[in-house]
Order: structure tokens, then sequence, then C-alpha cells
């Protein structure tokens, strides 16, 4: 139902956000960082300490961060990053996980049943 689509919607959402802080990397040319701000429900796009964009999760949507760098995904100029992977949860039983590839810096998505 409308849980469903909300933490799918969420899922793509956040998969494109993380896309465009790579593009961003690469294009100029200098690293930026996604942090999830989980009690708060706020993912920044940074470089250093400047705040470029930010994204608000929908109410009822969590998300828990698995990276070696405590809920940040650094992204470098290179395409490269710190790899990590995002767990998005709706109201219902319905998750998603979100990988980044350390390697490649590639975004990819897929359901996670929990």
């Amino acid at each position: 139902g409308l849980d469903t689509v909300r933490a799918r919607s969420e899922t793509a959402g956040i998969a494109t956000f993380l896309r465009a802080a790579r593009e961003q990397a690469i294009t100029h040319n200098r690293p930026y960082e996604v942090r999830v701000r989980a009690g708060d429900g706020v993912i920044d796009l940074r470089t250093g300490e400047t705040v470029r964009a930010s994204r608000r999760l929908a109410l009822g949507v969590r998300v828990t961060v698995d990276s070696p760098t405590s809920g940040t995904v650094t992204f470098l100029p290179q395409g490269l990053s710190s790899g990590a992977q995002l767990r998005v949860e709706g109201p219902g039983r319905r998750a998603y996980l979100v990988t980044v590839d350390a390697l490649t810096g590639r975004v990819a998505t897929r359901r996670f049943d929990t």
C-alpha cells in the first residue's frame, strides 16, 4: 500500500542524492560527503563543513547506515567512495538496501526482506 510506495520513493530519492554527490565530486575535483543525521531525519551533502544540499526524510521512514566512517559516505574526485550500506525502512515491514561500492562509487538499490 501507501507505506510501500513511500519507502520505495525514499529509497530512490536517497540513491539519487548519493549519485549526485559522486557526480559533484568528479565534476568539481574535490571530495564530497553525504552525512546521515538519523535522529533528525536529514541527509546532508557537504564539502568540508559547508552544507551544499539537504534532504529531509518522509515521515515514518528511518535510515540506518553501516559505513566505515560512522554515517558518512565520502566520494572522491576519482569516482571512488568510502563505501556504505544504507537500510531504508518504511512504517510497514518493507525495507530497502542502498549500497555504495567503495571501488567504483556506484550506487545500487534492492529490496530487503525483514
